[in-house]
């Protein structure tokens, strides 16, 4: 009686677990082509500050919606100042894509350098900066220009115990997506 019992709850437990995933969105490979450019542009930047340069950078297994207290024109006006600042229509889908989470379940792994976490991790005050960890990234799901030439995204990491973001302007060139300006902006 105890094991049914045991097993009715665990059964119940991944399905509420599940349920922060029901409205979750997926990705498609366009946007697997866009987030792997721009992880592995991070991964080799020298201007992310990434606080363990030796480690791993680990990805939250679900994206971060952006804040419904905010409006589209909030997101326009306080937008990166990239140069190029690329299409408006660019920003203006990347807000609306991103208002809710996207499963990171089926995005590729990219080696030793870049992993998807099987569940979110938690920070009290900062990362453990003495264990395999890099930093750790909450990704948003890419934007794009009306043309679809052109790809926006902004995402959050650690870099100590403030967190920052990161903001990549892609241009799709002969097949493939070639990150053409990034801004890094830090809490200090």
């Amino acid at each position: 009686m105890k094991s049914v019992a045991l097993v009715c709850v665990i059964g119940f437990l991944a399905l509420v677990g599940d349920c922060a995933f029901a409205d979750a969105g997926s990705l498609s490979a366009k946007d697997n082509a866009v987030l792997t450019a721009v992880l592995l542009h991070f991964s080799k930047s020298h201007h992310s500050a990434q606080y363990n340069p030796r480690g791993y950078i680990g990805i939250a297994p679900a994206t971060r919606a952006l804040s419904d207290a905010w409006t589209d024109d909030d997101y326009l006006k306080h937008r990166a100042k990239l140069n190029p600042p690329g299409p408006q229509s660019a920003v203006t889908s990347y807000v609306s894509r991103n208002r809710q989470s996207y499963r990171l379940a089926d995005f590729p792994q990219l080696g030793a350098v870049v992993r998807v976490d099987a569940a979110e991790r938690q920070f009290d005050l900062g990362p453990d900066f003495k264990g395999p960890l890099r930093t750790y990234v909450h990704l948003r799901v890419p934007g794009y220009s009306a043309d679809g030439q052109w790809a926006y995204v902004s995402f959050d990491y650690l870099w100590s115990i403030h967190g920052a973001y990161a903001t990549y302007l892609l241009k799709l060139i002969d097949g493939g997506w070639v990150v053409m300006a990034t801004d890094f902006s830090y809490a200090v």
